[in-house]
């Protein structure tokens, strides 16, 4: 019986032995697979594509850090058309392969930009005689019964410059276009609560001069829900033309009822403050509102005449009082690089702080919070 015993235990530790070598000859086996993978550090390819048409921007806050990083690699802003919240994409080293979409479907980009707002820096736009930079551009165009002064001549020189403006736009860059009178006419006469900027591809300027061909001014001016509309979709600017004054506001189903004028619809739709440039059209008393407008957001003012000319005036007053809107976003703009280079610093994250505190310096050096980075730099 004893022997018996014996053997038993020595079964068993035998077991116990095999088992340990066959799980320490598995676990290696996964160290020498994987342990490569940690160690790669190759570019990062990032491919988007969105067939979903319809859906608004979704911001997403992403810090990736680079071996190599000077002040001159500006990082990404992508924003996403195809998910349900706004949001942005910060990354802090070149993305390659970036998708654009097809050219000449009309379908839905992703678009690349900077980190100080959705100017993208590689375009621009003009609408009489306004320029703004950018790749996203949204035109809010007013339509009431009086455009239709001289046979319908006011409309169709707005419509011939809004043309124009859209025909100079490359591929990459996106716009989208709204109409108000007594209610307000998405581009195409598109129904969709989430309406998507479309790429500038020829197809969609056919298109859009085939839709614009079958307009006709009449109604009222109700700016509000156009204004609305147009800067929820993020553009880099909103040009805004209107010929008149503004009819008593309206309830706003889309601020729930609420009775408001165009100016706090502004105010609320647009907490980014997006340049909203605002053309006076024909009529001086169109002045008042349209340059409101534009101080409110820092835009341009325009006063343009039946004859082409713009007046100096509207344009002086717009100038100073979207000096102190400038300053304050940039301010903010500061700030937020700031705040980062907090969060890397709170890491032991020096080369990663050392990048922003040379950013703030370089792109707002008249900032308090630039002045601040040179008494933190002092102090060292």
């Amino acid at each position: 019986m004893d022997r018996l015993l014996d053997r038993a235990d020595r079964c068993l530790y035998s077991g116990y032995g095999i088992s340990f070598l066959v799980h320490l000859t598995i676990i290696s086996g996964l160290l020498l697979t994987l342990l490569p993978m940690g160690l790669h550090r190759d570019p990062i390819d990032l491919e988007v594509t969105v067939d979903e048409p319809g859906a608004e921007l979704v911001v997403l806050d992403v810090m990736l850090a680079q071996p190599e990083m000077t002040a001159e690699d500006e990082p990404l802003l992508l924003d996403v058309l195809g998910a349900q919240e706004e949001a942005s994409l910060d990354v802090t080293f070149a993305l390659t392969n970036l998708a654009t979409g097809e050219k000449g479907t009309g379908k839905n980009h992703v678009t690349a930009g900077t980190a100080t707002g959705n100017n993208g820096g590689q375009g621009q736009a003009s609408f009489f005689g306004t320029q703004a930079n950018g790749n996203r551009f949204v035109y809010v165009l007013d339509v009431s019964g009086s455009m239709n002064k001289g046979s319908g001549r006011r409309l169709r020189r707005a419509v011939n410059e809004l043309l124009r403006s859209i025909e100079q736009l490359h591929e990459e860059q996106l716009f989208y276009v709204l109409l108000f009178a007594s209610s307000t006419r998405q581009m195409f006469d598109e129904e969709s609560l989430t309406p998507a900027m479309l790429p500038a591809t020829e197809e969609n300027k056919t298109r859009l001069r085939e839709w614009l061909n079958s307009i006709k001014a009449t109604g009222s001016t109700h700016p509000q829900r156009a204004l609305h509309v147009g800067l929820k979709l993020s553009p880099s600017a909103v040009f805004f033309l209107s010929d008149g004054k503004f009819n008593k506001p309206k309830p706003a189903g889309f601020l729930g009822g609420e009775v408001v004028d165009a100016k706090t619809v502004v105010e609320r739709s647009n907490p980014g403050k997006i340049p909203v440039h605002s053309i006076a059209f024909e009529d001086p008393a169109s002045r008042r509102n349209m340059n409101e407008i534009s101080k409110l957001t820092g835009g341009d003012y325009r006063f343009v005449t039946s004859g082409g000319r713009v007046t100096g005036t509207g344009l002086a007053k717009a100038a100073a009082g979207s000096k102190k809107e400038k300053e304050s976003l940039a301010e903010r703009k500061a700030a937020k690089w700031l705040g980062f280079a907090d969060d890397m610093e709170a890491i032991k994250n020096e080369r990663m702080a050392k990048y922003y505190y040379t950013k703030i310096l370089k792109d707002f050096p008249d900032t308090k919070t630039a002045q601040e980075v040179l008494r933190r730099q002092a102090g060292e």
